[in-house]
């Protein structure tokens, strides 16, 4: 009898042994490798992926001096069937990925040109006195769709450097010229920039004080971002739009379609 209990506990550590053994397998089996080229800076890259079956997804966590990055496909203790992503480079055209969960990735760079946008806004003076840097993004309303996610969450991809306010409310920033892009650039995607004013003492912070809207004809969007184009005036005159709160937000670039969308339009003017 004591022989036989020794047996069957003997069987059932080497049954959960092996199950153990199983499962770091399949954990290892279960990932994506997406390659970065020599020219791509890896600190830079943006990667928003979500894996079939989640409903928010994740996003890689930049790091410098990689020359890949590799992502988990594990969902709730088992491999996940698909995985998707959205991978951003700076002068490289955005990519969409596809793939098993167990496959690995070249992202390509392929070349986008760098363009100066020149900019005045006006009423600048309140927000020249308070001090704010200004920097573009790329709004990716499209990337929503394609994901398959249905929460309130939006990608946003900072684009270029940091650029001031001169006494008179000019600016000059660079932007990539998304028009080139094939995918920010399709005439049926839903993608926009936007100029943002952050406070420059915010600290860690970086609190978004205002946006930038557009006053031309035809140059705004429906949501006050600024549309993508061939080519845009010599100068794009913008009116601040004050933000009801402080955008919420990480670093990697997630975030609520009402911070995006949620400035004052009645303190435009």
């Amino acid at each position: 009898m004591a022989f036989g209990r020794e047996m069957a506990a003997t069987r059932g550590l080497k049954a959960t042994y092996y199950g153990i053994v199983m499962l770091f397998m399949l954990a290892l089996m279960a990932r994506v490798v997406i390659h970065l080229p020599p020219e791509v800076a890896s600190e830079n890259v943006v990667i928003r992926y979500v894996l079939a079956g989640q409903t928010f997804g994740g996003w890689v966590e930049p790091r410098a001096g990689v020359s890949s990055y590799d992502i988990s496909t594990m969902a709730g203790g088992v491999p996940a069937t698909g995985f998707k992503a959205v991978v951003y480079a700076p002068g490289c055209a955005l990519q969409t990925i596809d793939i098993r969960p167990d496959g690995e990735y070249a992202f390509p760079c392929k070349p986008i040109r760098t363009i100066q946008l020149n900019g005045r806004l006006i009423q600048s003076e309140p927000l020249h006195r308070h001090g704010v840097n200004l920097q573009a993004r790329y709004i990716a309303r499209w990337a929503h769709t394609f994901l398959g996610l249905h929460d309130d969450s939006v990608l946003v991809i900072p684009l270029g450097g940091i650029a001031n306010l001169s006494d008179d409310g000019r600016f000059q920033i660079s932007v990539p010229d998304m028009f080139a892009d094939p995918l920010a650039g399709a005439a049926d995607e839903g993608g926009e920039l936007q100029i943002a004013a952050r406070d420059k003492n915010g600290g860690a912070s970086q609190n978004l004080l205002a946006l930038l809207i557009p006053e031309g004809k035809g140059l705004a969007t429906r949501k006050g971002g600024l549309k993508i184009a061939r080519q845009y005036p010599a100068e794009v005159v913008f009116a601040p739009c004050t933000v009801n709160r402080a955008l919420l937000r990480d670093e990697s670039g997630f975030a609520k379609r009402s911070d995006i969308d949620g400035c004052d339009r009645q303190n435009q003017r």
